[in-house]
């Protein structure tokens, strides 16, 4: 119980994990605090990352929980080409894939990430951090107090080139993401989240950009947010909402009341109610944002705001089309993804 990981490190620079099998470690697979110009990869990761207690030791707590990777105060690392897997089920506490405090300039890419967060770097001064071209099955949670501070590139986290597959896709708030080219592919059997949801209560200033994207069978909706955010730009997405089981019928878009809502832009998207009609804001304050040029249908609120047509490209400006997952294991063309075969 008073291991820290599999593998344990402070203070290291230029370290190279690669070609690790982690099995059944449940506290944390690989624990860093200060890692620097590292590199990750080629790991497998088997029930590793989450709170280690399981009722077989009376009376231990195992505290908080780890991550399969649990990276604090992490510069200028890569970690690419791994594999995290739950097998085991009717345990309580969650498994995470990649856990961090305080990442800097850092890139997580061409992961296959199968446990129920698959990337979480919550409260600290985050920076550039890249998370591109994974396939994650549970959510990517970035929460900050208040957004947090911007730094002077403009940006924390950019969050491009994804496929994700949990309806809770996305923990905010924070301020100076980008969110674009993801496909977002949702069970429409299962209706318990928003793809972006905020649970605090501190205003935010923002910005966020969320743009590009494939949204197929949001649940409860696209983006809800508890604490006032503004500076929020949702530009030439494609979202297909259907039918679900409850069935949902709030609005795709749901804002505190209190946001600048001036500070706002819906535009260029295509947004598509199948089945049940659903209205695209939830709160009648939201009509103040800038609404444009979207392409409508079945969206029961469409006389509240003008959305005027000017011509410009509706929905995603480009084909989506790349490759992701451990050592491009998977296609995505459009709403469409596969395994890609092997030689």
């Amino acid at each position: 119980p008073a291991m820290h990981g599999a593998i344990y490190g402070f203070g290291n620079s230029q370290v190279r994990f690669h070609h690790l099998r982690v099995d059944d470690f449940l506290a944390s697979g690989i624990r860093t605090h200060g890692l620097k110009d590292a590199k990750i990869h080629e790991c497998e990761f088997i029930d590793a990352g989450g709170r280690w207690k399981r009722g077989g030791i009376p009376g231990v707590d195992g505290g908080i929980s780890g991550g399969a990777i649990f990276c604090v105060w992490t510069n200028d690392t890569e970690i690419f080409n791994n594999r995290f897997t739950r097998t085991q089920s009717g345990i309580e506490n969650n498994h995470y894939g990649v856990k961090g405090r305080q990442g800097r300039n850092c890139r997580i890419h061409h992961n296959t990430i199968e446990v129920n967060f698959s990337i979480e770097f919550p409260f600290e001064g985050d920076e550039d951090m890249e998370i591109d071209h994974n396939v994650c099955h549970g959510a990517i949670s970035i929460p900050k107090y208040a957004g947090g501070r911007v730094p002077e590139s403009g940006r924390t986290f950019h969050i491009h080139h994804n496929y994700m597959t949990a309806g809770y896709s996305i923990e905010f708030v924070r301020n100076g993401v980008e969110i674009d080219h993801n496909l977002f592919d949702f069970d429409s059997q299962k209706d318990g989240g928003n793809l972006i949801s905020g649970f605090g209560k501190a205003a935010a200033d923002g910005p966020a950009f969320f743009h590009n994207n494939l949204v197929k069978n949001p649940g409860r909706g696209v983006i809800w947010i508890n604490e006032p955010y503004n500076q929020f730009t949702i530009r030439n997405n494609h979202i297909v909402a259907t039918t679900t089981p409850t069935p949902r019928t709030e609005g795709l878009f749901g804002f505190n009341r209190e946001c600048d809502f001036s500070t706002f832009q819906i535009v260029n998207n295509i947004i598509e109610c199948r089945g049940t009609a659903r209205p695209l804001l939830r709160q009648k304050e939201s009509y103040g944002a800038v609404i444009r040029n979207n392409r409508l249908t079945n969206v029961t609120d469409h006389q509240e705001y003008k959305n005027e047509q000017t011509g410009e490209v509706v929905g995603l400006e480009s084909p989506l089309e790349f490759k992701c997952g451990m050592h491009e294991e998977m296609m995505v063309k459009g709403w469409n993804a596969s395994m890609v075969k092997s030689d």
